[in-house]
């Protein structure tokens, strides 16, 4: 396959990031507060299958998850419950540690739902989904830092996502 370079840009034209090879882009995704509701600890309503429609349009999903060594075990049996155990997955300790991940990867793409994960990537190098549905945090990004939250692909839902 050839690779070819697009440019990505915004609603307003900014350049946000620069896809090679876009039909096979590479995906690391969270998974508390993306996939798993931290409050409860159940699946977020239609999150295992955005995975899957990621992997089902030819691209590829590592996740990775910033949590401690006795969580680890915890989760990797609640993606086995989720029928995502088939999926590579990477912890570490801190959030700009992801960061070092997704290079190590090569990935394209993150999918997370905190902005303090998000801002440690540069835009112009990944294609950045900020996961989040509260008007408050919406709001208050675009307020104070106008940039930032230009350079993210905001997804308030699984229903509208789209790899």
């Amino acid at each position: 396959m050839t690779k070819k370079a697009e440019l990505v840009h915004n609603k307003n034209n900014k350049v946000l990031f620069t896809a090679i090879n876009k039909n096979t882009m590479k995906y690391g995704m969270d998974i508390g507060g993306v996939l798993r509701n931290q409050s409860t600890g159940l699946a977020i309503n239609g999150g295992k299958d955005a995975a899957q429609r990621i992997l089902d349009a030819g691209n590829s999903v590592h996740f990775i998850s910033k949590c401690g060594p006795s969580f680890m075990d915890v989760t990797r049996v609640w993606l086995g419950e989720q029928g995502l155990s088939d999926i590579p997955i990477e912890f570490c300790a801190t959030y700009p540690e992801k960061v070092q991940i997704a290079e190590r990867l090569g990935l394209d793409a993150m999918i997370d739902d905190k902005v303090a994960v998000l801002k440690h990537f540069p835009p112009s190098k990944y294609r950045l989904f900020w996961f989040c549905n509260e008007k408050k945090k919406i709001d208050g990004l675009q307020k104070h830092d106008p940039a930032l939250f230009a350079s993210l692909v905001l997804i308030r839902s699984w229903d509208e996502f789209s790899p």
